[in-house]
């Protein structure tokens, strides 16, 4: 199927330029070079790898005069070997950079079931402390779904000093944490959720280095 879709979409190009848009043919290989970064990402480096050989063989015959006849010599030839080389260098860069997406991918979706099979809440910051993810769990505890992620840190709850006072936003352990690029630990808070159901929390919070420096809180 991946290389039926390969297929499909270089001669489809070039059935479309040949039918619809001969000016083309001062540039031959303008559409069959999109046809095979469609094929390439679409079906894979495979599939995208066979698409160029196709589309040089199809941009050869159809659009370098005269039309009709496999050109092995001259101006067309030399166009027809570079377009050769610079397709296929095209597809594979295409396959592999749909490859890499898609391990991506997949790991992000690993890591976001492990996080909602956790027990504890998990929430997740960008350096200025506006969260981005946070689990199943985490959810529960503010009486929300995973997908509505607070605006400022702990969105609906609402914690309480030992004597009472409401915590400000920045007495909460995970900005203190980005604050002042500590680690806190197991620190207890009495908290409120926006159904009036009370509760504690042990709160963890630490930043977290990734690539130049970049920190991410994670509480």
């Amino acid at each position: 199927l991946a290389y039926g879709v390969g297929v499909a979409v270089t001669v489809g190009a070039a059935a479309y330029q040949f039918l619809v848009l001969p000016h083309l043919h001062l540039a031959p290989f303008v559409l069959l070079s999109l046809a095979v970064v469609a094929a390439a990402w679409l079906a894979g480096t495979g599939p995208g790898v066979v698409a160029a050989l196709l589309a040089t063989v199809l941009g050869n015959l159809l659009f370098i005069a005269p039309a009709g006849h496999f050109h092995l010599a001259g101006p067309g030839a030399l166009a027809t070997i570079l377009f050769a080389c610079t397709a296929t260098a095209i597809a594979w860069l295409t396959g592999s950079l749909r490859a890499a997406m898609a391990a991506a991918d997949a790991k992000a979706a690993l890591l976001r079931a492990v996080l909602d099979k956790m027990p504890a809440g998990v929430l997740i910051t960008d350096p200025e402390g506006r969260p981005f993810a946070v689990n199943e769990e985490m959810a529960r505890l503010r009486g929300a779904l995973p997908e509505s992620v607070p605006a400022d840190g702990q969105g609906d709850l609402v914690g309480f000093h030992p004597d009472g006072r409401t915590l400000r936003r920045e007495e909460w352990p995970l900005h203190r944490s980005l604050a002042q690029g500590v680690t806190i630990s197991d620190e207890v808070i009495e908290y409120q959720r926006p159904d009036g159901a009370r509760g504690f929390l042990s709160v963890n919070a630490a930043p977290v280095a990734v690539g130049d420096g970049w920190s991410s809180p994670v509480g």
